[in-house]
């Protein structure tokens, strides 16, 4: 069966035991969705342009929610540099100030994805058939004071958005684990702290 999102969790980049704790306490909240494919990648700034990350992440045709300890709009931009395109999504967990322009709400917006606009039925558009560069592209920063259940929530939300469905799952396999090998997916690279400019030109009037 076809599904429509994906989760994608990049590391932190020098772990530390809190950092840690959210990241094990996420990929165990996962659990309640077993249907969700789940790609565990080093942290998103230092992955190689050469390396596994990159292609692994080009090769996902869904909607994506990302969880990265970055700024969200950076976050997506590194994903857009790296040929990993999409509209950057509106979520409750981001402030308006954080999304790119065009996916900041305006009154019409607003109006259109009330619970009662016309907009309240439908997901996002993208999906396994859809275009990826209209497809949705969440970004998360757990760097942001809160608990994990606050994330969890926001995951429940945009499963249901985007009416995500099941994978068969053989019975032999046993109970599903997002720590396990069933539909979670890690990368390793051998990474470097790697430091680029990422130009916000929204805001920059004279980059080139």
């Amino acid at each position: 069966m076809e599904n429509l999102l994906t989760v994608v969790l990049s590391r932190q980049r020098s772990p530390t035991p809190e950092g840690q704790a959210i990241e094990k306490a996420i990929l165990q909240g996962l659990d309640r969705w077993p249907e969700l494919p789940v790609l565990v990648i080093p942290h998103l700034y230092d992955l190689l342009p050469n390396g596994m990350g990159f292609p692994a992440l080009r090769e996902i045709r869904t909607n994506i929610v990302l969880l990265s300890w970055l700024y969200p709009r950076a976050a997506f931009w590194v994903l857009q540099a790296n040929g990993v395109q999409g509209q950057m999504g509106q979520t409750p967990l981001v402030p308006e100030e954080e999304l790119e322009p065009a996916a900041r709400p305006t009154e019409q917006t607003k109006a259109a994805d009330s619970p009662n606009g016309p907009n309240a039925a439908a997901g996002p558009t993208a999906g396994p058939t859809g275009s990826h560069a209209h497809r949705t592209i969440w970004c998360l920063d757990l760097r942001n004071p809160g608990v994990v259940e606050d994330y969890l929530a926001e995951l429940e939300r945009l499963v249901e958005l985007t009416h995500a469905t099941a994978v068969s799952v053989p019975e032999e396999s046993g109970p599903p684990s997002r720590l396990g090998p069933f539909t979670m997916q890690e990368i390793e690279e051998l990474l470097q702290p790697r430091w680029y400019p990422v130009i916000d030109r929204s805001r920059c009037r004279n980059c080139q």
